[in-house]
């Protein structure tokens, strides 16, 4: 079984995606750590690194091609994985990979707090760097892919983190896999 779980900052992607490797026995392939493995190997924060990929599209290529040639050698070796990351069902449907795909999401303000919670800093630098990453990465992903993160149709489940507990975008997950598992 191939997951992905994709979602802007501060959804609730990454901790959904971790619970579910652990409930469901798969590994864990988070595609924004080899991101920012890629920024530390060029010396720059993430949001510098986010605006530097836009004029280097060889940064998204060799991301996807990383990511895309992982899941391939679980689906070869039949063993299990979920991809989290921003583009992470996008990249499975584009490469043609079955898999079951999710998007979480939350209204921004709920995304920001979440943010500052667990990364700490000022609610309003947040938001602006927030904004400033997810208009960069809008503009790199039309570019790159001529693809729009806002464009929800490929995703199999689609759930608003907005009002909801950890527990509650499990649930919602867990029955919406195991109606697509039979």
């Amino acid at each position: 079984m191939i997951l992905s779980i994709s979602g802007p900052p501060g959804s609730g992607k990454t901790t959904l995606a971790e619970i579910l490797s652990e409930r469901l026995g798969l590994e864990l392939l988070l595609t924004g750590q080899i991101f920012r493995g890629m920024a530390e190997d060029k010396g720059m924060k993430l949001s510098e690194f986010g605006t530097y990929a836009v004029g280097h599209p060889e940064v998204d290529i060799e991301l996807d091609r990383l990511v895309v040639e992982r899941v391939r050698e679980s689906v070869a070796q039949q063993k299990g994985l979920i991809v989290e990351g921003r583009l992470a069902g996008f990249m499975l449907f584009r490469a043609k990979i079955p898999s079951f795909r999710i998007y979480v999401t939350a209204d921004p303000e709920v995304r920001a707090e979440r943010i500052r919670k667990r990364e700490g800093g000022s609610a309003a630098e947040i938001m602006k760097e927030m904004t400033e990453r997810e208009r960069c990465e809008r503009e790199r992903y039309l570019k790159v892919y001529s693809f729009d993160i806002t464009d929800m149709s490929i995703y199999d489940l689609i759930i608003d983190s907005t009002n909801l507990d950890i527990d509650g975008v499990v649930e919602q997950s867990m029955k919406a896999i195991r109606r697509w598992r039979r």
